[in-house]
């Protein structure tokens, strides 16, 4: 049986992936109001906010959807997890340990908070993971594979 976790999400995160593309959204629309309203804007002008709009639409589309679909899943053999570019899996019987920890300056890091789980796998590979109901992930990593050190 799968089970799957959604990030926890920080206000920082909530700030970098919603608030600042909602802000360059929201400048490039005053840019437009600009040039609607004024009688000397040539077709540069127009075609450059408007390219600028798509631009911000397009990246503003793939943060949202990585602040709002970064997730763990778990079933009988692998961790996987999903964070926009950052996607993978890992077979359970490679982890061999999961901590607390809080967010590592470098590393692989699918997660949208600053306090989660580091999960050490193979020889000497760790991830940066933060998925609600930490209690609920750890038992359920426990029970898919009892060796993992908690």
């Amino acid at each position: 049986m799968e089970k799957y976790f959604k990030s926890t999400r920080h206000p920082l995160f909530f700030l970098i992936f919603i608030g600042l593309p909602l802000l360059a959204l929201l400048n490039a629309i005053y840019e437009i109001l600009q040039l609607a309203g004024s009688k000397n804007a040539g077709v540069e002008e127009w075609l450059a906010s408007l390219a600028m709009l798509a631009i911000i639409l397009f990246f503003g589309r793939g943060f949202f959807h990585c602040f709002l679909n970064t997730g763990y899943h778990i079933n009988d053999q692998y961790l996987c997890y999903r964070s926009l570019f950052n996607s993978g899996c890992i077979p359970l019987e490679k982890i061999q340990s999961v901590r607390q920890a809080t967010y590592p300056p470098i590393g692989s890091r699918p997660a949208m908070d600053l306090n989660g789980l580091e999960i050490r796998y193979e020889s000497g590979r760790k991830i940066f993971i933060s998925p609600e109901s930490r209690e609920v992930f750890i038992a359920t990593l426990s029970e898919k594979n009892p060796n993992i050190k908690i």
